[in-house]
């Protein structure tokens, strides 16, 4: 399936029953729609249609030059498009990793009336994580390459020309090589590639002010993020106004989705029924 916002086109591949209960996956980076392969056929099997969306930068159609253009109202905007076209009557329920569960948070604060549930995984509230950024020296450290992607160029165009190769050092070895290799085949080619950093080079320190989600919400976390510190992943619960489920994964780094598909399936499902 593809939707079409502003003359970009997004890539969208779409599984399940067709009178399914619609739910929108966001994947992050640097992965694609594919993060979720392990998980969708465990909703599928409970009835649920799934979305998973290729996002600015990586769908080949949705590839803009200006730099601006990645910031999160725009991101956010491509996800709210989607949502209109896929459940134009209805809110949706919405699922997010990583950079996908950033773009998640923003869409469940700022337009609540659209998302019926939220399950976010790895990535906290953005007010949870840009508490951990001004107070917790291990959150800092575990996330200073994302300043250093902001505020040195050479440092992206560095990745760019190493791209395979660089990209694996980052994702370390806990991502299945099956499930990296198919994302090289969008991050692989550098225009791909460039369009995922743009997401780092356009988004700051202004996401770290978003207000608290009044929506039904689940939020997974690895105890063996890499990225995330167990900090600022205990304060998301600070920053959701309504029923919250905070689930902790011995032994699970960043890539949940690619570890424990079956988990995640179970969590999303159980945040669906009880929204």
């Amino acid at each position: 399936m593809h939707v079409t916002r502003d003359g970009l086109v997004f890539d969208i591949d779409v599984c399940g029953p067709e009178d399914g209960r619609p739910a929108l996956l966001l994947h992050g980076f640097p992965q694609t729609a594919r993060s979720w392969d392990r998980v969708v056929p465990r909703l599928v099997e409970v009835g649920v249609r799934c979305f998973a969306m290729n996002q600015r930068g990586y769908s080949p159609g949705a590839r803009p030059a200006n730099l601006d253009a990645y910031a999160m109202s725009h991101l956010a905007a491509d996800a709210l498009a989607t949502v209109e076209h896929i459940s134009p009557d209805s809110p949706i329920d919405l699922v997010g990793h990583d950079w996908g569960a950033s773009v998640a948070w923003y869409v469940a604060a700022r337009h609540p009336g659209r998302v019926r549930s939220l399950t976010a995984i790895s990535v906290p509230h953005l007010a949870a994580y840009g508490y951990g950024l001004r107070h917790d020296g291990e959150q800092r450290r575990m996330t200073s390459y994302m300043t250093d992607w902001r505020t040195e160029p050479e440092l992206v165009e560095r990745l760019l020309d190493d791209r395979a190769a660089g990209l694996r050092r980052f994702v370390t070895d806990r991502l299945p090589s099956d499930a990296f290799e198919r994302y090289l085949e969008v991050l692989g080619d550098p225009e791909g590639l460039r369009g995922a950093l743009a997401w780092y080079q356009a988004n700051g320190r202004e996401l770290h002010d978003l207000e608290p989600v009044r929506t039904p919400t689940t939020f997974m976390w690895g105890a063996d993020d890499a990225y995330i510190s167990a900090g600022s992943a205990r304060r998301c619960a600070d920053y959701v106004g309504v029923d919250y489920r905070y689930v902790e994964l011995d032994d699970v780094s960043h890539w949940v989705p690619e570890e424990v598909p079956e988990i995640v399936a179970r969590e999303i499902i159980r945040r669906m029924l009880s929204a």
